[in-house]
């Protein structure tokens, strides 16, 4: 579960576009910040899923 590793901010809203939103957050173990996309899947493109995954 992301929610192990990372700390997100939900009212910290760094930027949202068609599929989703970036959120700050901090890695729990470093402190250190980090931007987490969230993809919203049902407006999600499936031949892109394998790109996204290297962001």
């Amino acid at each position: 579960d992301i929610s192990e590793l990372y700390q997100i901010f939900s009212d910290e809203v760094l930027g949202s576009g068609q599929f989703g939103v970036v959120y700050g957050g901090t890695h729990r173990h470093t402190g250190r910040p980090v931007a987490i996309k969230v993809i919203d899947k049902t407006r999600f493109p499936i031949k892109q899923e394998e790109q996204t995954k290297n962001e």
